[in-house]
């Protein structure tokens, strides 16, 4: 039995159907057929784990990801759906090519509009070549705009999100932030809540992830040290952007001319990268940083960030309130939000 099969062209046709139906659009007809064709396609990994032509690395990460799901369930009360219990080989070393976007005098994302989940700041292409084309239309429209890699995304328990064979590769700590983000995803996820559904699911991660490596490897262990260095760096880092995001918003928001805006954009994006570098190696703790030295930085860089990161410090203080009880603090968050408009000052208002 093979890992991952060919998926019957009639019901691909009903998928295509569906997509084209139900969900309308081109893009999402061109997605669902690569979405449902990994997934139908594959085996449980309790089947696919006794062949014999499953690599080390593939056993191993079969192993490593149901240690984490495990830990994910019972320790910090994520849902328990099939996600991570499933396994396809693919020739690619990630899954998508994700385009983000934002205007030349703007650190606002643009959004895209899909039916159920609402706007997002993002569009993800299983093939590099399609992101390609719509990061040239946005270019041409006069946008900012990046093209990053991902490795996995949530389907919101709705599909169960599969291992890929190329996270074979990842360290304990990698693969644990992936599973346990894309995790805190299907435990909430507000419709239109593009930033606040990435903040919280990166709250979760941080803190799920270094409470993991802890069990996994004890409290005072080389991992573990690792993971507050790499923490460290990661809320280093954080600041930086928002300050940097700040800055150009305020240009963005003067009466300035855009001639003037553009050259002001223009030096303050010069001058951060430069400062950045000169003072790396005082400030950070890791190399993990190290690519913003040669990266083009732009708006739609910084609205990346922006939307992944934002402002944790609302869960953290709930966190605290729940004297470090991640668990709670995750319940307590899908309480105080439900039915919420505004789960930025829902959430703020229950940290105090």
């Amino acid at each position: 039995m093979k890992i991952i099969t060919l998926v019957p062209p009639f019901l691909l046709c009903v998928v295509a159907l569906f997509f084209l139906t139900a969900m309308h659009g081109v893009y999402l007809l061109d997605q669902g057929v690569y979405l449902f064709s990994y997934r139908l396609g594959t085996a449980p990994i309790s089947r696919v784990s006794e062949q014999e032509t499953l690599s080390a690395k593939e056993q191993e990460l079969i192993r490593r990801a149901a240690r984490i799901r495990r830990f994910a369930v019972e320790v910090l009360g994520l849902p328990d759906t099939d996600s991570y219990t499933r396994l396809v080989r693919t020739r690619k070393s990630y899954l998508v090519d994700v385009v983000q976007a934002a205007g030349k005098l703007s650190v606002r994302p643009y959004m895209w509009h899909f039916p159920l989940v609402g706007s997002v700041p993002y569009r993800g292409y299983y093939r590099q070549a399609w992101a390609e084309k719509e990061a040239s239309r946005l270019r041409a429209s006069g946008l900012d705009v990046i093209v990053r890699r991902v490795d996995g995304f949530s389907t919101l328990g709705i599909l169960a999100d599969p291992l890929y064979s190329f996270m074979s590769s990842y360290s304990e700590t990698a693969l644990a932030g992936l599973i346990i983000h894309e995790l805190a995803h299907a435990a909430l996820f507000v419709k239109n809540g593009g930033a606040f559904n990435e903040e919280f699911a990166t709250f979760v991660e941080q803190e799920g992830v270094l409470r993991y490596m802890q069990w996994r490897f004890g409290a005072n262990s080389v991992q573990v040290r690792q993971v507050r260095a790499t923490r460290h760096d990661d809320t280093l880092f954080q600041a930086y952007m928002q300050g940097l995001y700040q800055e150009l918003d305020s240009v963005y928001r003067s009466n300035r001319s855009d001639e003037e805006k553009l050259r002001l954009k223009k030096s303050l994006l010069k001058s951060a990268t430069q400062v950045f570098a000169e003072r790396y190696d005082v400030r950070f703790l890791t190399d993990r940083y190290r690519w913003f030295e040669t990266v083009k930085v732009n708006n739609a860089l910084l609205s990346l960030y922006r939307s992944y990161t934002g402002d944790l410090s609302p869960f953290r203080a709930l966190l605290v309130k729940e004297h470090g009880d991640l668990a709670a603090t995750i319940h307590r968050t899908k309480l105080v939000v439900k039915g919420k408009s505004n789960p930025e000052d829902a959430i703020r208002e229950a940290a105090r």
